[in-house]
């Protein structure tokens, strides 16, 4: 992974508090297991406000600068 990689919320999000803290691995997020996304904060909520989500995690977009920074880098961005 690269520095441009390790630089984002998203890997930090991932690697922090996904695997470390809740136990969901890279294969988990990459097949569908345990998680789901959406670019909707309100939806969010509403999942969690009517036990259909555990918790949401919400985060900021990815600035364009970043993004540069990582296809530079020659690498992917995280599973998302």
């Amino acid at each position: 992974m690269s520095a441009a990689v390790r630089a984002l919320d998203l890997a930090a999000l991932h690697v922090a508090v996904l695997d470390d803290r809740l136990g969901i691995s890279a294969a988990d997020v990459a097949e569908g297991r345990r998680l789901a996304y959406t670019r909707d904060e309100a939806e969010a909520r509403e999942l969690v406000a009517h036990g259909n989500a555990a918790a949401a995690i919400l985060v900021r977009p990815t600035p364009l600068d970043a993004l540069a920074r990582v296809a530079n880098a020659g690498d992917m961005m995280p599973q998302k």
